[in-house]
């Protein structure tokens, strides 16, 4: 079963089904606590009519900052961040999820909290526009990289990382790396996608010769574990062997319902497969299209379209041995 949506009949909304309560409340939250942040951002940003990778991922990536209120409810409201504490948030984006959900969260004596990111667009943007406290800072770092500069070894007290580690090629290189950043006895808390319906439509779309010289190697991008059943027994036996002692790790299957507009910008933002930016349109459009046939988009009870995308998400907590 997925999470809290099942669908009900074509081209209608799906009927609420069993969820996780404090998962539905979503959207309400989401405006409270992120539309400062957005906000705030976008009055600088409008000062250039370019619209930036990092700018369409804060304005349509609801999907993470949501999951990021589910963590907070579920795991991060009781968890044990140390007094003095450094922290490491790994993917974080345009940062608005460091600046304005984790920080708030971190005891006030926090000494650091470094986001860092592989893209040097939402690096910059982090830095202009959510650097904003002297306990905060961002920095370029691939996850998956084989040299960790010597600064970060056995610095942190705790890493976090929310959808990001799916992203990482070598996802043990990645959990290794972030074992030596952390200090003796330190811990993380992280969440990323198993399986998502995204890359079933890159599939479809690898079929159609206008797209085939774009999306044909999108399984390069893709979660080694897309189609594989025991990605948790995996996961959990990396940590184990990185030297983890696990706490926590679970996997769920979710729904996450989107409008049409949110679907297509969260789709440009993303662009695994970088498809040229004056192809952009016709190839949403054309996914969009391959999501209709697939009984993908639903009608809500405002008449309005809205695609339902399914996704197995891992969570898990544990400690450094």
């Amino acid at each position: 079963m997925y999470v809290f949506f099942k669908k009900r009949s074509k081209n209608t909304t799906p009927t609420n089904g069993n969820y996780h309560n404090d998962y539905i409340r979503s959207l309400e939250e989401l405006r409270s606590l992120f539309t400062k942040c957005f906000i705030r951002s976008l009055n600088k940003v409008r000062l250039s009519l370019k619209m930036n990778q990092a700018v369409r991922f804060l304005r349509f990536n609801l999907q993470s900052q949501r999951e990021f209120l589910y963590m907070k409810r579920r795991y991060l409201k009781d968890f044990n961040f140390k007094e003095n504490c450094q922290v490491l948030d790994v993917g974080c984006g345009p940062g608005d999820i460091t600046r304005y959900g984790l920080l708030p969260l971190l005891p006030k004596s926090t000494k650091k909290l470094m986001g860092v990111d592989i893209s040097s667009d939402m690096i910059d943007f982090a830095k202009q526009f959510h650097q904003d406290d002297d306990r905060i800072s961002f920095e370029r770092l691939d996850i998956g990289t084989s040299s960790i500069p010597s600064h970060l070894l056995q610095s942190f007290d705790h890493v976090l990382s929310f959808y990001c580690l799916h992203f990482v090629p070598d996802l043990r290189k990645a959990m290794e790396n972030i074992h030596r950043m952390l200090k003796p006895k330190g811990d993380i808390l992280v969440n990323l996608i198993s399986h998502h319906y995204l890359f079933e439509l890159y599939e479809e779309l690898s079929k159609m010769e206008k797209w085939n010289s774009y999306v044909h190697d999108y399984k390069l991008r893709m979660s080694p574990f897309q189609d594989s059943g025991n990605f948790k027994q995996y996961f959990e036996n990396t940590l184990r062997d990185v030297g983890f002692n696990i706490t926590h790790c679970t996997e769920q299957r979710k729904v996450w319902p989107a409008s049409c507009e949110n679907s297509e910008g969260l789709l440009k933002a993303i662009n695994y497969v970088n498809i040229p930016k004056h192809l952009e349109d016709e190839f949403v459009s054309d996914q969009c299209d391959v999501m209709r046939g697939a009984d993908k988009v639903f009608i809500n009870e405002h008449g309005e379209e809205e695609v339902y995308w399914k996704y197995t998400v891992l969570f898990a907590n544990a400690s450094k041995v």
